[in-house]
């Protein structure tokens, strides 16, 4: 297959030449997934440069593996346990790029990190530029038909991705992001939208409420009192314990302490993971146009206004809150539909699914 909706995706092994991009990939799909990323490369060099022997790079592979869920990005097939990942794994990410894109990778990536130690490498490991390397790159093509040929017997039982170009990544990625929450069955009746100030969570629940028919609740209204006064936490506790126990809602807001309740009684979470220029921009022309009133999203007595703490912890958030919540998605995502929006194109045709 080409690239879809692949839930359960546990265990999955991504190979192909070098250039391809399979460390970035590896790293994507751990945030998506909410799995720990191996990167063989990191695993294989010591500090120099140096080769470790065959067995302990082995041993340490093997070792990768104990988990229950991982992603590993890299070939090592001869030398890095190929048979037992092969056998472990649920789904192969095969990257299948032509030798041109890999050779322009490779070059823009020792332009960009000479010198340096890239993420996917093991300390003392600089990149460099070598000759022997740039030739092994340069015969990818004559190591193509022996990939195809260890891929082939696995159609069968495991789920197997091609992807030939950037385009083809990129539509894995969104349909990843997307696929598992707009997916066919029973329609989702209890939604729990977060992410960012700026993020459009409001605006993401009025639309998914007009098109699901189902009962929207903002949190901003829910929480705060006229004149911004916050309730006392144990009082906000019990107030969305008892928003949460309906059988039908949208609820969006962050409110990390009651996050938790919120995500353990939804069957469907979106994280709505916008960049933050754009959160800033959206959080600035909604305090402009509202500027001394309140909006329709929020409480009564609350006038919309020009606030620096906020605007900061907007900036910050991909920094300071992004990190716990993309492991506790990982934590609440078996048994839910889990959609990761990037893009408001992506957001478009999130609720077009889902309509």
């Amino acid at each position: 297959m080409a690239g879809g909706s692949l839930p359960n995706m546990k265990r999955v092994m991504i190979v192909g030449p070098s250039g391809a991009g399979k460390s970035t990939l590896a790293r994507q799909l751990g945030e998506i997934l909410g799995l720990p990323v191996v990167h063989l490369d990191k695993l294989y060099w010591q500090p120099g440069w140096v080769e470790p022997p065959e067995e302990e790079f082995r041993a340490r592979v093997l070792e990768a593996m104990r988990g229950e869920t991982w992603v590993i990005d890299g070939n090592y097939f001869a030398r890095g346990a190929g048979e037992e990942r092969f056998a472990a794994c649920d789904t192969i990410v095969h990257l299948d790029f032509p030798r041109r894109v890999c050779l322009w990778r490779v070059f823009r990536r020792i332009v960009r990190t000479y010198g340096r130690v890239r993420p996917d490498l093991g300390e003392g490991c600089p990149e460099q530029f070598d000759r022997e390397f740039i030739r092994w790159v340069w015969d990818t093509p004559k190591r193509r038909p022996a990939m195809l040929a260890a891929i082939a017997p696995l159609r069968a039982t495991k789920r197997v991705v091609d992807l030939r170009n950037r385009g083809e990544v990129a539509r894995f990625l969104r349909n990843l992001r997307m696929g598992a929450a707009s997916a066919p069955g029973k329609p989702p009746n209890r939604i729990a939208i977060i992410g960012s100030g700026g993020a459009g969570k409001s605006t993401l629940a009025r639309e998914l409420g007009e098109r699901l028919r189902l009962p929207v609740v903002h949190l901003d209204v829910e929480h705060w009192r006229p004149g911004w006064v916050a309730p006392p936490d144990s009082e906000w506790e019990r107030r969305v314990a008892e928003l949460v126990s309906g059988d039908r809602w949208i609820i969006d807001g962050n409110y990390g302490g009651t996050l938790e309740t919120r995500l353990a009684a939804a069957d469907t979470i979106v994280l709505l993971d916008m960049s933050r220029w754009r959160c800033r921009l959206r959080v600035v022309r909604r305090r402009l146009t509202y500027r001394g009133r309140s909006r329709p999203d929020m409480a009564e007595g609350c006038a919309e206004k020009l606030d620096l703490p906020f605007l900061r912890w907007v900036w910050n958030y991909r920094r300071d809150r992004r990190p716990g919540i993309l492991r506790l998605l990982a934590r609440y995502r078996e048994g839910r539909r889990v959609a990761i929006l990037t893009t408001p194109r992506e957001v478009r045709v999130y609720v077009s699914r889902l309509g």
